[in-house]
């Protein structure tokens, strides 16, 4: 579930036009605002899920082998996305419902 929240959010954040630069400029920027607790924040880990997440043929087989890089980095990507949405009541309604419905396909998909 946490995995769908977060491809959900990243698709929300970058449309399909979205540019390598922007994807960087993402992780700098949250880096930056997390200031000395920057630590569990990967930058390359950061992008690469990212880019993973938004279907990056480059990235199609992208997978870090630093268990705690990967959770570090997913946990403050998905903080700062959901934080940057500013959701009402209904718009984290909407979006709870879209990220269960990901999980789901996702899980539909492993199975098949």
């Amino acid at each position: 579930m946490l995995y769908a929240a977060f491809g959900v959010a990243v698709r929300r954040k970058f449309s399909a036009g979205y540019s390598i630069p922007d994807v960087i400029r993402f992780v700098a920027d949250m880096r930056i605002a997390y200031g000395r607790d920057v630590s569990p924040i990967h930058p390359g880990v950061a992008e690469g899920m990212i880019r993973e997440a938004l279907g990056d043929p480059s990235f199609e087989d992208f997978d870090p082998q630093d268990v705690e890089a990967v959770m570090g980095a997913e946990a403050a990507i998905l903080d700062t996305l959901l934080d940057e949405a500013n959701f009402d009541e209904a718009g984290l309604e909407e979006f709870i419902k879209d990220a269960a419905q990901f999980a789901s396909g996702w899980v539909a998909a492993r199975q098949g």
